[in-house]
């Protein structure tokens, strides 16, 4: 049984008769203006351009609406030249050409030659998910009341994170999905699916169990006994 609570966390839901408290989170940051920059835009000009970064490395576009416009103008005003195009892809014949290369960070926006693939490394990436953990914990640990609903899951979403779904799907980043969910949460979980997509319990990760609630709570004792040592804290 799951019904969306008037306040509070988002969620309650009804297992073997214990009535559990969930809270959704999707992890953004600047994903998604990445993705709009990419998708909704270059791709649209021509199926050519591409826009590229380093992975699982310090990552960070503007925030507010004013930044974001300007960034936005800086990359795409060349285009309104007709012929700026046509020669960029000219000389992208053989290989790629750096169109933009942003200052503050390390995205580039080229044009595809030949020779495809992004330009750009990829940093460490069990790091990278202890810090994506870290704060999706942060943001959510002292919000909608979850210090007053217990027992609580917090679901965080990475579907807007490539970084994320390379480095969860890493084998050297096996053991990396551990993590203190901190005081106020309960379980941490984690899963990487699209809006449009069915979220299966393959697919739904547990990241991290408040243990010292284990024997309060049978919904809790339940998820660490399914979790692969059953304790994660």
């Amino acid at each position: 049984d799951v019904s969306w609570t008037k306040s509070g966390p988002d969620l309650t839901v009804t297992v073997g008769g214990e009535c559990c408290f969930v809270e959704c989170y999707s992890y953004r940051k600047s994903f998604g203006l990445f993705l709009f920059l990419q998708e909704e835009l270059l791709l649209q000009i021509d199926p050519s351009l591409r826009a590229s970064y380093d992975l699982c490395s310090p990552f960070q576009l503007p925030q507010n609406p004013e930044g974001q416009t300007l960034f936005l103008n800086t990359i795409l005003s060349p285009f309104l030249d007709p012929t700026y195009l046509t020669t960029k892809k000219e000389e992208a014949r053989q290989k790629s050409v750096l169109l933009y290369e942003d200052p503050n960070s390390s995205l580039r926006v080229y044009a595809e030659g030949e020779d495809p693939g992004a330009p750009g490394g990829v940093g460490d990436q069990e790091a990278y998910l202890k810090v994506v953990l870290q704060e999706a914990v942060k943001a959510k640990q002292n919000t909608n009341r979850l210090t007053e609903h217990h027992p609580n899951l917090v679901a965080v979403n990475y579907a807007l994170s490539i970084d994320y779904q390379l480095a969860e799907n890493s084998p050297r980043t096996k053991n990396s999905l551990r993590f203190n969910s901190g005081p106020n949460i309960d379980v941490l979980t984690v899963s990487a699916v699209g809006i449009d997509k069915r979220l299966t319990r393959e697919k739904l990760k547990v990241a991290g169990i408040n243990n010292s609630r284990q024997a309060n709570y049978k919904s809790l004792k339940r998820i660490a006994d399914q979790s692969d040592d059953g304790t994660l804290d």
